[in-house]
C-alpha cells in the first residue's frame, strides 16, 4: 500500500479546483446506466482456502477482481473541460491519472510525494516550485516532465484565444476548461523539454496554491494530435503562437470523448497511475487493469470493474455478490434494504455535495426577469422537499441557505446571517401569483431539466409541480437521460436540477458563479445558467487572492449574500452519504468530495 504525506489542511474559506458536476442520484454528478447480465461480470469470489493465487507478488498486485457500481457511464478521458468536468469521468480517472495531490476524506489537498514534490520558494513575489520525481512515467515509456505542466497552464489559464469572435462579440477560447482560477494568475512558465522542475511565479497572490495539480494531460499525445513534435509544441507555447496550437488544442477539447463502448485506441490514452483502461461494454461495465509499467508501488488488486447499475439496483446487486461497493444517493428504501443485508458494511455521513435549482438567465430566456426568479423561488417548496425526501434517512437535514458553505461547516450559521435567505424560507403562493400577475406570465410553463432516471429528482419535480402550480406555473418533466453533456451544456432548460460536488476549498465555486466568458457549450466553464454580476466578478477577484481567513470569510458572506439577491440558483440540502460493501473487501474510505469513493482504489483489496 503506498504511503502518501498529509499536506496541512489550509482554512476552508481558501481556493482549490472548480465544483465537479456530481452523479449523486443522476450521474454525472452524470450518465445512463444499464443492467449486466451476470455472466459478462462477475467478482472473484474464490474461497478455496489452498488457493494463493490471489496472494500479491513482490513486484505485482493480487490477482483479483473488485467491482464497483457506477451510477454513469464515463465518457472521456479529459475531465478538465468545460462539458466533461463531471464525476462520471473522476471516478474512473483516479486510478487513471496521477499528479501531484488528491482530494482526502476531510475535503482537503492531500500530497502525493510518490509523484513529486511542490513548495512555495517565494513569497514575494509568490513562487511555487514544482519538482516531479525521475521516475515517473506514462504507461508508454514517455517521461512525465515540462511539457504535461506547460499544457496544463495552457489549457486552463484562458490565455489562447482562436481568433475568432461568438455572437456576442466574445473572442472563443481555443482550450476549453471547467475553470480558471490559479492558472490565469501565473505568469507564463518556461522550462526545456524533459526538464522534471517547473518554477511558477504568480502575478498576482493566490491563496490556495498548494491546490494546484500542474499536471494532467499527457502533452506528448496532444502534441502528435496536433502535429507538432514535442519540442515544436513547447515552442508554441513560448512563442504565444495561437495558430500553431489549433489543432493540438481541438484534440484537447474533444479528441478524448468516447460514445459508449467506443474505447480509444490505448496508445491515446497512457496512464500515469496504476490502472489503465481495457474494456469498456457499452451500456454495461468498464474495465481498468494494472498498468504494467507502473512507476510506483503496484496496486493491492490486479482488476477493477465499473459495472453500470441504475441506482434503484445497487442494492439488490450488492446483496447478490454482482457488485462489491456501491455508494448510492441515500434514500429510506436502500437503507432499508442495506439494514437486512449480511455480510455487508454500511456507512454513512456527512457530504460535500449539494442539490440546487439553477436558473437559464442567458439572453432571451424568461428567467433574466429577476421577478421571475423570485416568484418561483417562493413557490417552491423547500422544507417539503426535505420532509418528505431527505429527513426519513437523515432525521437532522435542514434547508440548506448557502452555495460557498456547506451545513455542516463550522461557520455555516455566520455565513447565512447576513443574507436574505429567510424571506424564502417558506411558501409563499400568494406573492408568487402576484409576481407571476404583474409580469402578464400566468400560465408561465417552466422545464425542469435533470439527468434522468432519478427517482428523487421525479418526486422533486413532482412536489414543485403541486406547489408551483398553485401560483400559476406549469411545470414541465424534462427529465432526460441525455441532459448531462447535451442539454444542460446547451442552456436547453428553464431550471437545472442537480448536484454540485466540492471540498473543503469553498471558492472552489468561482467558475460556477463568475461570468463565463461566452453563454456557449464548451464556454461556460461551471457557470450553466450564464449568471453574471460585476459585484460577485470582483469579490472573487478579492477573494481568490485573499491570504487572511478572517477577510476571506467576510468576502465569501458578502458573495452569498449577493447571490441572494439575485437568486441565479436555489439550493436545496447537503447531501448525507452511504456506502456499502461486502466485508471481505479492505481499503474501501468513504469520500464525499470531488475526489469520491475510487479515490484510493488502489488500497481495495478482496480478503
Amino acid at each position: 500500500m503506498r504511503m502518501r504525506r498529509r499536506s496541512v489542511k489550509m482554512t476552508a474559506i481558501a481556493a482549490a479546483a472548480a465544483l465537479v458536476l456530481s452523479a449523486c442520484g443522476n450521474g454525472d454528478d452524470g450518465e445512463t446506466d444499464d443492467t449486466v447480465d451476470d455472466e459478462d461480470v462477475e467478482t472473484d469470489d474464490d474461497t478455496d482456502d489452498d488457493d494463493t493465487d490471489d496472494e500479491p507478488s513482490a513486484d505485482g498486485p493480487a490477482d483479483t477482481t473488485v467491482v464497483y457500481a457506477a451510477e454513469q457511464e464515463f465518457a472521456s478521458y479529459n475531465a478538465g473541460t468545460a462539458d466533461q468536468n463531471a464525476t462520471r469521468n473522476t471516478l474512473v480517472l483516479n486510478g487513471v491519472l496521477e499528479g501531484f495531490w488528491r482530494f482526502a476524506p476531510d475535503g482537503f489537498a492531500e500530497a502525493n510525494t510518490d509523484f513529486g514534490t511542490y513548495e512555495l520558494t517565494s513569497e514575494d513575489p509568490q513562487i511555487v516550485t514544482y519538482t516531479i520525481n525521475d521516475e515517473v512515467t506514462w504507461s508508454d515509456g514517455e517521461p512525465i516532465d515540462c511539457a504535461d505542466m506547460l499544457l496544463t497552464w495552457a489549457a486552463n489559464a484562458g490565455v489562447y484565444t482562436t481568433g475568432e469572435e461568438d455572437e456576442d462579440g466574445n473572442e472563443t477560447p481555443l482550450f476549453s476548461t471547467a475553470g480558471t482560477a490559479g492558472y490565469e494568475d501565473w505568469a507564463k512558465p518556461s522550462c526545456a523539454d524533459g526538464d522534471k522542475t517547473l518554477e511558477v511565479e504568480y502575478e498576482n497572490v493566490y491563496a490556495s496554491w498548494e491546490a494546484i495539480n500542474p499536471v494532467t494531460m499527457p502533452a506528448h499525445i496532444v502534441a502528435e494530435q496536433g502535429g507538432l513534435t514535442v519540442a515544436e509544441f513547447i515552442e508554441a507555447i513560448e512563442n504565444d503562437d495561437a495558430d500553431a496550437l489549433a489543432d493540438a488544442a481541438a484534440f484537447y477539447n474533444s479528441g478524448w470523448v468516447m460514445n459508449p463502448g467506443e474505447l480509444l485506441d490505448a496508445a491515446l490514452m497512457p496512464s500515469s497511475g496504476p490502472y489503465t483502461i481495457t474494456d469498456w461494454q457499452a451500456g454495461e461495465s468498464l474495465t481498468l487493469e494494472y498498468n504494467e509499467n507502473y512507476w510506483g508501488e503496484a496496486p493491492a488488486t490486479r482488476t477493477i470493474v465499473f459495472r453500470f447499475l441504475d441506482q434503484d439496483q445497487q442494492a439488490q446487486a450488492l446483496d447478490n455478490r454482482e457488485v462489491d461497493i456501491i455508494d448510492p444517493q441515500p434514500n429510506p428504501d436502500l437503507l432499508n434494504q442495506l439494514d437486512g443485508m449480511q455480510g455487508v458494511v454500511v456507512e454513512t455521513g456527512e457530504s460535500f455535495i449539494y442539490e440546487h435549482l439553477d436558473f437559464n438567465m442567458s439572453s432571451g430566456s424568461p428567467f433574466e426577469d429577476r421577478d421571475l426568479r423570485e416568484a418561483f423561488a417562493l413557490c417552491v417548496p423547500r422544507q417539503l422537499i426535505i420532509d418528505n425526501l431527505i429527513a426519513p434517512q437523515n432525521p437532522d437535514a435542514e434547508v440548506l441557505d448557502a452555495r460557498l458553505t456547506y451545513s455542516f461547516q463550522p461557520d455555516y450559521a455566520e455565513q447565512v446571517a447576513g443574507t436574505i435567505a429567510g424571506d424564502y424560507a417558506d411558501v409563499d403562493i400568494e406573492q408568487s401569483a402576484a409576481l407571476l400577475a404583474e409580469a402578464g406570465m400566468e400560465g408561465m410553463e417552466v422545464a425542469i431539466g435533470y439527468q434522468a432516471p432519478n427517482p428523487r429528482r421525479t418526486n422533486i419535480v413532482e412536489l414543485i409541480r403541486d406547489s408551483c402550480g398553485e401560483a400559476g406555473f406549469e411545470i414541465v418533466d424534462q427529465g432526460s437521460d441525455t441532459f448531462f453533456g447535451g442539454e444542460l451544456d446547451e442552456t436547453d432548460f428553464d431550471v437545472a436540477l442537480f448536484a454540485w460536488v466540492g471540498s473543503g476549498y469553498v471558492s472552489g465555486t468561482a467558475s460556477t458563479f463568475t461570468t463565463p466568458s461566452a453563454c456557449a457549450a464548451g464556454q461556460k466553464g461551471n457557470n450553466n445558467g450564464c449568471y453574471s454580476s460585476e459585484v460577485v466578478d470582483d469579490l472573487y477577484r478579492q477573494l481568490l487572492a485573499e491570504l487572511d481567513p478572517d477577510a476571506a470569510r467576510d468576502l465569501v458572506a458578502q458573495i452569498e449574500a449577493q447571490l441572494w439577491e439575485d437568486l441565479p440558483t436555489i439550493p436545496l440540502f447537503t447531501f448525507p452519504s452511504v456506502i456499502a460493501f461486502a466485508d471481505d473487501i479492505d481499503g474501501v474510505v468513504n469520500n464525499q468530495t470531488q475526489g469520491g469513493i475510487t479515490w484510493n482504489m488502489e488500497e481495495w483489496a478482496r480478503q
